[in-house]
C-alpha cells in the first residue's frame, strides 16, 4: 500500500509507524524508503500494513501527522491513502488535485503542463493581474501582478484572492501565458481550488 503525508513544508528526520484502534503503535518506526512528492512538504512510501492497523502516524523533528486508514483498508483494490494532497508516484498517474489554501478567502490555482510528446514542461510562467480599477476584500488590494512557474514535474500553483470575496462584485483576473496561448484571458475564482487548464477552450 502507498501511504502519504503532507506537512506543507520540508521536514527532517521523517518516519512513520502504524497503529491500532486504541492508539497502540505497531512494530518499529520506519525511516527508510520514504520519497518526496512534487508538492513541497509531501512524502510517500510503499508500506506493508500490519494486521489490525487502522492508521499510520508520521512524525519528524518539526511536525507530526496521522491519518485514519480504516476506509482504505476496507477497499480491497485500494493502494493509496488520500491525505491533503492526492499524489500518485511515477508508476501511475501523476496529476495532483492540490489541497485548498489555509485561508478560506484564497483560491489555490494550479496547472500541469507537458509538450505534445507527453514530456513535462518546466519553466512555464503564468501571470495574473486584477482586470482593472480599485478592489478590496478585507483590505484594499494593490494592483501588482503575481506569477507562478512550473517546476521540474511540470506543476505550478499559487494562492490568489477569491473573486467572490472582492468588492465591487464582478471583478476578476486576467491571465497571460505565452506557452499556453493565453493573453489576458478573464478568470474568476469562486472555489477553494481552480485548475487553470479549464480556461483553455
Amino acid at each position: 500500500m502507498i501511504i502519504q503525508a503532507d506537512f506543507g513544508e520540508a521536514v527532517t528526520n521523517l518516519g512513520y509507524q502504524f497503529y491500532e484502534a486504541d492508539g497502540t503503535l505497531l512494530a518499529t518506526r520506519i525511516t527508510a524508503g520514504i520519497s518526496t512528492t512534487p508538492i513541497t512538504g509531501g512524502y510517500s512510501a510503499t508500506a506493508t500494513v500490519p494486521a489490525n492497523s487502522v492508521g499510520v502516524f508520521w512524525d519528524s523533528t518539526e511536525a507530526e501527522a496521522a491519518e485514519d486508514l480504516r476506509e482504505a483498508l476496507a477497499l480491497e483494490a485500494a493502494d493509496q491513502i488520500l491525505l491533503s494532497t492526492a499524489y500518485v508516484p511515477d508508476a501511475g498517474p501523476t496529476l495532483t488535485i492540490p489541497s485548498p489554501a489555509d485561508d478560506a478567502d484564497l483560491c489555490r490555482v494550479y496547472v500541469w503542463t507537458e509538450d505534445l510528446s507527453g514530456v513535462v514542461t518546466k519553466g512555464v510562467v503564468v501571470t495574473f493581474e486584477i482586470d482593472s480599477g480599485a478592489v478590496k476584500t478585507d483590505r484594499a488590494l494593490t494592483q501588482t501582478s503575481q506569477t507562478m512557474t512550473t517546476n521540474s514535474s511540470g506543476y505550478a500553483q499559487i494562492d490568489l484572492q477569491r473573486t467572490d470575496e472582492m468588492t465591487p462584485a464582478g471583478r476578476g483576473y486576467l491571465v497571460t501565458c505565452a506557452a499556453l496561448g493565453m493573453r489576458r484571458v478573464p478568470m474568476t475564482l469562486e472555489a477553494t481550488t481552480f485548475d487553470l487548464k479549464t480556461l483553455i477552450s
